[in-house]
């Protein structure tokens, strides 16, 4: 009996026409009768930044609409000139774009409607230009776009940031693949968005394209979900940080999830659960050579402890001083209300009798000393501290084995370096402490030649 494999390709496998066809030849090698084809595809690389810059200086430069359509169809066009019938789904595509952000500009304001519509027309193009290269050189295959308007892949409905509730129907999803998939059609969605019930388009937030494929993975009750990069799978560390870092050949889900959390760029943070629900293998491989991780729910390879050190470099600790009297459970719960209303990702929290302190992603806190805490007696006051960065050691129920922490603790200490703001104890595989941002690279790489053994293959 077929199964559904998906497949997912990146922007970082679509930058031009070379890779897109090493695409088509990857995906030929999968072509069988055992298996049921679905490629997941985001954007041609850049085209979602080049959006993203237009709508965050939109009042800010006059002819910013004009250049950024510009420059999008000089992306798109590389990929138009060996099928023209591209050229008019690219030129709607782009009239469309125009359309809106010259509207919200004479608004003076762009909706979230509106946003989420603008940033998903690199996803909704390549959708239409991979089945084309498909069918032009892969034999006796002929491939199909549909999109998650046509499917009904439906969302929560939240702008930017959407989910899909896994405890819906999806019978109608199922049968609208399979009628395709039987006859031996590749079946090609664009990722990173789903529609809510009134079809407005919602997106998965960065990355969100990895979220699309496995949640798929999971409706399609399929064999695998394969994310094909440009890196070898996840590594003991950043190889940009760490020159010999190496690939790791396993992760179980809850590892994968808590190194995409703690800045880990590889993989969508929340693209681990769907597949995870139905304990679907997610593979991350490089579409260049044979490297790859496999998340599983038990990888049985458990040679240490620790997996990998992930770090967010940019971040910022808030302290909020309490009086003795103070209600804290009260405090706490306005004082979070406060930071969700300014988008701001709390990353760690600790608490005393007389503080809190918060750990606040860097990118979204610059704002921060503006934002107008809850007015009351039980506040004495604050305190912002910036220029620091969070390192994250990820292993499975490494919290809960003894000795590790202190040996963590120490190969930085003994190196001169000051740690602050250790936390512990949400999570069993994690440990993650704070350092000043100078000294970032620097306590990876000790932590590094510390933790892993030169030759090893996790």
């Amino acid at each position: 009996m077929k199964t559904f494999q998906i497949h997912k390709f990146g922007g970082s496998c679509l930058r031009n026409q070379k890779q897109i066809n090493h695409l088509v030849s990857t995906l030929s090698k999968f072509v069988n009768n055992e298996n049921k084809i679905v490629v997941v595809v985001s954007a041609i690389y850049g085209v979602t930044d080049l959006i993203r810059y237009c709508i965050e200086n939109l009042f800010k430069e006059t002819n910013i609409i004009l250049e950024t359509a510009k420059a999008i169809n000089n992306k798109h066009q590389k990929y138009i000139a060996d099928f023209p019938e591209l050229g008019e789904i690219n030129r709607v595509l782009l009239k469309n774009f125009c359309q809106i952000l010259n509207n919200a500009k004479l608004k003076n304001s762009i909706s979230n409607e509106d946003t989420d519509k603008v940033l998903v027309i690199g996803e909704k193009f390549v959708s239409q230009v991979i089945p084309k290269y498909i069918g032009k050189n892969i034999q006796d295959i002929n491939a199909i776009c549909l999109t998650p308007e046509e499917l009904g892949l439906i969302t929560d409905g939240e702008f930017f940031n959407a989910v899909i509730n896994f405890d819906q129907n999806f019978d109608s999803i199922i049968e609208i693949f399979n009628s395709y998939s039987t006859k031996g059609e590749i079946i090609v969605v664009p990722g990173f968005y789903g529609v809510d019930y009134l079809n407005n388009i919602t997106t998965f937030g960065p990355s969100g394209t990895d979220y699309t494929a496995c949640a798929l993975a999971n409706i399609l009750n399929a064999e695998r979900a394969i994310l094909w990069k440009d890196v070898n799978g996840f590594m003991s560390a950043d190889p940009k940080v760490v020159v010999d870092s190496f690939s790791i050949d396993h992760l179980e889900y809850n590892e994968a999830a808590e190194l995409a959390h703690f800045g880990a760029k590889i993989l969508h943070m929340r693209a681990v659960f769907p597949a995870e629900l139905k304990n679907i293998p997610i593979e991350v491989r490089n579409m260049y050579n044979s490297n790859k991780t496999i998340i599983m729910s038990n990888s049985n390879r458990d040679y240490l402890p620790y997996k990998s050190i992930a770090y967010i470099k940019h971040v910022t600790l808030i302290k909020v001083y309490l009086s003795n009297k103070t209600r804290q459970i009260k405090v706490l719960q306005s004082i979070i209300e406060v930071f969700s209303k300014n988008n701001l990702t709390i990353l760690a929290i600790t608490t005393s009798s007389t503080a809190f302190g918060f750990l606040v992603d860097k990118s979204k806190a610059d704002g921060t000393k503006n934002i107008a805490l809850p007015n009351s007696y039980d506040i004495v006051k604050t305190e912002e501290i910036e220029n620091i960065s969070m390192i994250c050691i990820v292993g499975k129920n490494i919290g809960e084995k003894s000795g590790i922490a202190t040996k963590i603790i120490q190969s930085i200490s003994n190196e001169n370096v000051n740690i602050d703001f250790i936390s512990a104890g949400a999570s069993p595989n994690t440990l993650q402490f704070t350092v000043k941002q100078a000294e970032l690279e620097k306590s990876v790489n000790i932590l590094h030649n510390n933790l892993f053994p030169k030759i090893i293959n996790l």
